[in-house]
């Protein structure tokens, strides 16, 4: 069974090429509107 890690960030901080090349996918983008700005999750396996 693989055992995840998991990580949630502001799109506007998001480096998603590096977030890539470390292992992470992008699981879900969720838009908040009553403050404008998007959270990405992200999962990896955990080594």
């Amino acid at each position: 069974m693989t055992r995840w890690e998991y990580r949630a960030i502001n799109a506007r901080d998001a480096d998603l090429n590096k977030l890539g090349a470390d292992g992470w996918e992008l699981t879900a983008a969720i838009y908040n509107p009553d403050r404008m700005f998007t959270v990405l999750y992200f999962k990896r396996p955990l080594t």
